[in-house]
């Protein structure tokens, strides 16, 4: 019906969902008919429509290879690219294209760009060459050949494909980089075991109730600044050192349970409140087998204590880590 009402909008629509349809594996009952009124000797503008919408998959596929930093993406688009190019997008849709929904967006735009060119230059297929760029000699008119609309029908979801996922494709690793760098990033203070806060043995800190973080079991007794910023607070026992780092952030660094107790027995400080520190200066030491001998838990808490002034804070690791390493970060 919308192929009788207006050719131009019909081929636009099919060439828009025929990927769609792919997936679905219904394409084939869609042009059916058309394709057997080919095989009769009667040229078909539907099958037309549906004939290029493979370059738009190329084009796609090339762009995500040449913009994606994973190898293992990289190393299954340009063959994917190379079956969509004789007219075999199944790879490339389903390794590629469906599970990232911007590429698929962009697959059903290329599509309409080829059935549209088709529709303006009323491209049929006079006979059936096979598929993608083989399949091409299925649009020559035996009385009267066209070159260009061909070329134009090959071009056209091409470059649509290949300069739409260019600009809006995000490459997963760059995702992660950017999401990394945008947000407030709290490091390792210790080397040790890392688990989430409530999981310490403190209930005012397992409650959450002095702010989200995490708890760490140290291997050693080195504690270095977790971010960059100054030291607003050093309680005299040397047990707990408040941080408020340039971006922000207030972080609270909490060594053992209990351990005020101790009134600054073995802890050293290598900071004084007021001064400036970087991300990885050693802060303070503690000797963890004297203090555990004496029937303290030496868990390590760090807490972003003005959590509520961050949509979320995201635990970026957990298990083993070193000092240095990202583990907590606020969402702004």
């Amino acid at each position: 019906f919308i192929f009788e009402l207006s050719p131009l909008v019909g081929c636009t629509i099919l060439g828009g969902i025929w990927q769609i349809l792919v997936m679905f594996g219904i394409h084939s009952l869609i042009v059916m008919f058309a394709f057997y009124a080919v095989m009769a000797g009667n040229p078909s503008l539907m099958l037309a429509s549906t004939w290029t919408v493979c370059f738009g998959i190329v084009g796609i596929l090339l762009a995500t290879f040449a913009k994606s930093r994973d190898q293992q993406v990289k190393s299954a688009a340009l063959p994917a690219a190379v079956s969509a190019l004789f007219g075999v997008t199944e790879p490339g849709m389903y390794g590629i294209v469906v599970p990232r929904k911007v590429l698929l967006g962009i697959s059903c735009i290329a599509g309409a760009c080829a059935g549209f060119v088709v529709g303006i230059f009323n491209m049929k297929i006079y006979s059936y060459a096979g598929m993608g760029v083989i399949g091409l000699l299925s649009f020559l008119n035996p009385e009267n050949p066209q070159i260009f609309p061909i070329v134009l029908a090959v071009l056209a979801p091409l470059c649509v494909g290949f300069g739409l996922t260019t600009i809006f494709y995000k490459d997963e690793k760059a995702a992660v980089k950017d999401q990394l760098d945008e947000m407030h990033i709290v490091q390792m203070p210790v080397n040790g075991l890392v688990k989430n806060i409530t999981e310490s043995s403190d209930e005012a800190f397992s409650s959450e109730a002095l702010g989200k973080g995490i708890v760490i079991f140290p291997e050693n007794g080195e504690v270095a600044a977790p971010v960059s910023g100054t030291v607003k607070t050093l309680f005299p026992t040397k047990h707990a050192i408040g941080i408020v780092a340039d971006d922000g952030t207030e972080v609270l660094l909490h060594i053992g349970i209990n351990t005020v107790n101790l009134q600054g027995k073995y802890f050293t400080a290598h900071i004084e409140q007021g001064d400036r520190v970087k991300a990885g200066d050693p802060i303070v030491s503690f000797d963890k087998q004297a203090i555990e001998k004496e029937g303290y838990s030496t868990e390590v808490l760090v807490t972003i204590t003005n959590d509520s002034d961050y949509r979320d804070i995201v635990h970026l690791h957990k298990g083993e880590s070193t000092i240095g390493q990202a583990v907590l970060g606020g969402v702004k």
